[in-house]
């Protein structure tokens, strides 16, 4: 008779599982009981009172992240989310209005996991109003009712049953049937190319990069064969004034030359005048942008 081997390979950890066995390993809570922990925590501060309320309701928050599966898979964050507002359910609960702690945490709960879901669910912010949230949470039921009773589920008609405006139900909608995509990903599967290769590049193709080299060389030859010609005060201006990117002001050149500051205005004047000859004579086809050359420095 064979010898069957034992399988000694370890079984795949499932996370969910096992949380699921830890949780139903503490008892759940009547109405008194919660209420006598309740009263414990707020009237003593005693923790351990609150810590026996939260591990009591566990398998609610549980339960309640399970209702959201379908919108977000991995439960565990939800109940994560979820266990956070049942801390603050905890912190607030008044034991005297003769609510139940359960009923008043679903709300906490919910609360949480639902701010977890819009944070989430994609990079793009859209649950930013009370009107987006709405339909963000029950756009998929609305149109499921509208389909099985036959109707079309136009925007137009989904907007007037959720009492919200057109652009929301739309916008909305654009968000939950497009995921995030990394550029980085794959463009298929064992395909080498990302999503980012098909990008236009942002940078100029090299024969307009040589091209703007040999106008720019150009322009700098130019503009030093018109300085060389200039005296020294309008080559001052033209240098330190017109062609600088960090111009002087006119009363700096006035002070350097000991003019006055209209006289060097008009030197100005008289120099971009020539300048414009020189560019229309020697430099047809170069757009220099003449409006605002002459200006003064703030």
């Amino acid at each position: 008779m064979p010898v069957i081997a034992a399988d000694t390979s370890l079984a795949r950890l499932d996370p969910l599982s096992r949380y699921l066995r830890e949780v139903s390993a503490y008892s759940l809570l009547t109405a008194e009981e919660e209420r006598e922990l309740a009263l414990s925590y707020r009237r003593d501060g005693d923790v351990q009172s609150a810590v026996r309320l939260a591990t009591g309701n566990l398998r609610l928050v549980v339960s309640i992240a399970f209702q959201y599966r379908s919108t977000w898979q991995n439960v565990l964050d939800l109940i994560q989310e979820g266990n956070v507002g049942l801390m603050k359910a905890i912190e607030r609960f008044d034991p005297h209005r003769g609510l139940r702690f359960s009923t008043y945490a679903t709300w906490w709960v919910k609360a949480y996991m639902l701010k977890y879901l819009l944070d989430n669910w994609s990079l793009v912010k859209f649950g930013t109003s009370n009107a987006r949230r709405k339909v963000f949470f029950n756009l998929r039921r609305e149109q499921e009712r509208l389909r099985l009773k036959g109707a079309d589920a136009r925007p137009a008609d989904l907007a007037r049953q959720l009492e919200v405006s057109e652009k929301d139900v739309v916008e909305v909608g654009q968000a939950l049937d497009f995921k995030d995509a990394s550029l980085d990903a794959p463009l298929g599967e064992g395909a080498t190319d990302t999503h980012a290769s098909l990008l236009p590049a942002v940078q100029p193709a090299p024969d307009e990069v040589v091209a703007e080299e040999e106008s720019r060389r150009i322009l700098r030859e130019q503009f030093a064969r018109f300085a060389a010609e200039l005296a020294p005060r309008e080559k001052a201006v033209f240098q330190d004034r017109l062609a600088a990117e960090d111009p002087l002001t006119l009363q700096e050149l006035a002070d350097r030359f000991k003019m006055t500051r209209e006289g060097m205005r008009q030197v100005e004047k008289r120099l971009v005048k020539s300048f414009k000859t020189f560019v229309e004579h020697e430099m047809t086809g170069y757009d220099l942008r003449w409006q605002g050359i002459a200006r003064e420095k703030a």
